[in-house]
């Protein structure tokens, strides 16, 4: 697989997360629309529902799972390949 293609399902998996935390959180303020504050009941109105959050953390903590689990990936290659790797290789 090479890198656009990553991209492209990293960016897909992504959108597809965001798309369905967007629809529960819309699917929460409807129901219990009674106990919504007044500015939260706007959003519902107008039909976007919280759509504008934030999602700078959610992306900033899966890029950390994502390069921890590449580390790890690296360092169990290294092992299992360790007589096959050049000497500057090894760690």
């Amino acid at each position: 697989m090479n890198p656009s293609d990553r991209k492209k399902d990293f960016q897909t998996l992504y959108q597809e997360i965001k798309d369905q935390q967007n629809e529960t959180r819309i699917n929460f303020m409807r129901q219990n629309y009674d106990k919504l504050p007044a500015w939260s009941k706007q959003e519902v109105d107008k039909g976007i529902g919280g759509l504008q959050q934030d999602s700078s953390d959610c992306l900033k903590s899966l890029c950390e799972t994502m390069k921890q689990r590449l580390d790890e990936n690296k360092q169990q290659f290294m092992r299992e390949n360790t007589e096959k790797l050049p000497s500057w290789s090894k760690f």
